[in-house]
């Protein structure tokens, strides 16, 4: 039988190298997520030392709904250097 899991509550994550290999895969709470309790969000450090720089999103509400889903991309140093974002209404936001 194939049962698919609701994701509810959480943000989903893909971190991927410079040629586009997964790196690594995070599941967290949005509370964890937007509180910034996790490195592969918030610290240049750790995303330089693993070569990540593209992290993907994928954020659920409480009721399973997806919110919005985000590709952001980063420099060899980790930091931060423009995303897009699309959210449950259509909106885009890119920088």
């Amino acid at each position: 039988m194939n049962e698919t899991r609701q994701r509810r509550d959480v943000a989903l994550l893909t971190a991927r190298s410079r040629d586009g290999h997964i790196v690594e895969q995070h599941e967290l709470s949005l509370e964890d997520y937007y509180q910034g309790l996790h490195d592969l969000i918030d610290s240049n450090e750790y995303r330089s030392a693993r070569s990540i720089v593209i992290v993907e999103g994928a954020l659920f509400d409480p009721d399973g709904t997806l919110d919005q889903e985000f590709q952001n991309h980063y420099a060899d140093d980790g930091a931060y250097t423009g995303g897009r974002t699309v959210f449950a209404d259509g909106t885009v936001n890119e920088d």
